[in-house]
């Protein structure tokens, strides 16, 4: 019964709530429908004032025989010398404003545009005492590349002159036009291609056709560089010639961002210290080359510091010349078909530049090559101690695992660079918490990678020259101290998955390329057999 009679009560409170609203909504009705009456009857009265007003204004006006204009413009260019802009007005005609300083002080300020008069007197008055609606807006939104051009005119401001909407529009639309939409958009493509190519890994759909830009040719980049620098000529010459007629004190250098400065000149740097001696003194008269061959004339900090930033600089070189092989290669791939004679010669001049790419890989990589007499027989040597220095930073392992990836390295270099690179992540020593350093594992997964490729084959000799760079660095790590042969083998494996999944790679392919029967059949099973018995001491 209680909770009846509850119920009964919340829907005598609910129905009353209703009839409270819908009485204050008829309330609310009923007084909106009284202030518009009022409303309509105050300009009724407000017509009737300013339809006597203006037939008195119109009698005096014809009185004393002048003409004047409704609506008045209170300012004038004198009073406000920054607020008068005139709508046309171009960098040549300064000497004209020159001259006609005077004129134009006296020429009224842009006003408000108001609504456009039919001269009738009836329409007039009711402008002043209605609402005046704004005409309506124009509406720009024809995506369409095709679409025709849209006159600054009909851009509706009262701000801004149409040749200042051009100008800020301009400036805002153009990183948009481009010639070479390969580098200028890189970033963004990139992202797009790396993107299909997951989903495409992963089962899924690519998002439609590969609309990726392709590369242009040399001539198209020259004359793009051309566009670029009589533009930013342009305007820096307008600067000048505005700040020389404004007398400022000063002016902004404007920095072109695509082109930012380097952080370090090492160039320089290390010409200076390598040209002073231990004490820090410059060099004197034929001292200079016996202090750069002399290494104890410098702290090993500076030695340190010279190599470290030699690395870098042959990182960054290797990342251009990495860059631009796909580029290259990108380019010859879309120009493919007939070939005619310019293009024969434009292939012919890109070979060149792929030969001048190839060097600067090799030398970020410490990879030298020399050819025979004959010039048939090539003979790569790699230098341990800089491709150490390279692969010692982050951004050297990603640049050889990126190289590696993308197969812009050739094989026979790539087959050489190999076991000194193994040797190199070997000695690299793992983090506090057990964790590689950065850019490891990527690395380690493209060297594996290059092993367990069939076609092309590591030669036997490589497969044979990574288990010896194993077992020479393990005995210098131990200095011959039998006792400390698990701990070296533990550090050089660090516990990463990583790098024993290289090593089992190495030992698949050499059981396949170097078998009993063959030359290095011997050779193999030898350093095998060493390579296990250090395993083997680990485990004991």
């Amino acid at each position: 019964m209680a909770l009846q009679q509850l119920q009964a009560q919340l829907q005598a409170q609910q129905a009353h709530h209703q009839t409270m609203m819908a009485q204050q909504a008829a309330y609310a009705r009923h007084a909106e429908q009284q202030a518009a009456v009022a409303e309509l009857q105050r300009q009724r009265e407000l017509e009737q004032q300013s339809k006597s007003g203006a037939a008195a204004a119109s009698a005096a006006t014809k009185k004393k025989g002048q003409e004047q204009d409704p609506e008045e413009t209170r300012f004038k260019k004198k009073d406000f010398p920054t607020l008068g802009a005139v709508v046309g007005k171009d960098d040549d005609d300064d000497d004209d404003e020159e001259s006609k300083g005077e004129e134009d002080e006296d020429e009224p300020l842009n006003a408000i545009p108001s609504r456009p008069s039919d001269g009738n007197a009836t329409t007039q008055t009711q402008s002043t005492s209605t609402m005046i609606t704004a005409p309506a807006r124009l509406l720009f939104c024809n995506p369409t590349p095709t679409a025709p051009p849209i006159n600054a005119n009909n851009v509706r401001s009262f701000f801004m002159t149409p040749r200042d909407l051009c100008y800020v529009i301009h400036s805002m639309m153009r990183p948009l036009i481009s010639l070479d939409a390969y580098n200028d958009d890189y970033y963004r493509w990139g992202y797009d291609d790396r993107r299909s190519r997951n989903l495409l890994m992963l089962g899924g759909a690519a998002g439609g056709m590969n609309n990726l830009p392709n590369p242009v040719w040399k001539e198209t980049k020259v004359k793009a560089q051309e566009i670029e620098t009589n533009f930013r000529s342009t305007v820096e010459k307008r600067s000048e010639k505005w700040a020389d007629k404004k007398q400022t004190l000063g002016r902004t250098v404007k920095v072109n961002v695509k082109r930012p400065k380097a952080l370090l000149a090492t160039s320089g740097a290390l010409s200076t210290a390598l040209s002073k001696n231990g004490n820090g003194e410059e060099s004197k008269d034929g001292e200079a080359g016996d202090d750069i061959t002399d290494h104890q004339q410098h702290s090993d900090d500076d030695q340190h510091r010279i190599k470290m930033w030699t690395a870098r600089l042959a990182i960054d070189k290797g990342y251009v010349a990495y860059l631009d092989l796909l580029e290259t290669r990108r380019l010859l791939q879309s120009q493919a078909g007939p070939m005619s004679d310019t293009v024969a010669e434009r292939r012919a001049e890109l070979t060149r530049d792929v030969e001048d790419n190839v060097a600067k890989l090799h030398s970020s990589l410490g990879v030298t090559v020399t050819k025979d007499d004959d010039g048939h027989r090539r003979t790569i040597d790699v230098d341990s101690a800089a491709l150490g220095w390279t692969l010692g930073m982050p951004k050297g392992r990603m640049l050889l695992s990126r190289i590696l990836d993308d197969g812009v390295l050739p094989h026979s270099s790539a087959c050489r660079v190999l076991p000194k690179a193994l040797g190199a992540i070997l000695a690299t020593s793992s983090g506090p918490d057990g964790a590689p350093p950065r850019g490891e594992d990527r690395l380690v997964r493209s060297l594996t990678g290059l092993v367990q490729t069939t076609q092309p084959s590591l030669g036997p000799q490589d497969l044979i020259d990574c288990l010896s760079e194993f077992v020479t660095l393990h005995a210098s790590s131990t200095g011959g101290d039998p006792a400390k042969a698990g701990a070296a083998t533990r550090s050089m494996l660090g516990g990463q998955r990583a790098r024993m999944e290289l090593l089992h790679a190495v030992l698949s392919r050499g059981d396949v390329v170097c078998s009993e029967g063959t030359e290095y059949g011997g050779v193999w099973k030898a350093k095998e057999a060493a390579f296990m018995s250090i395993l083997s001491a680990m485990a004991g």
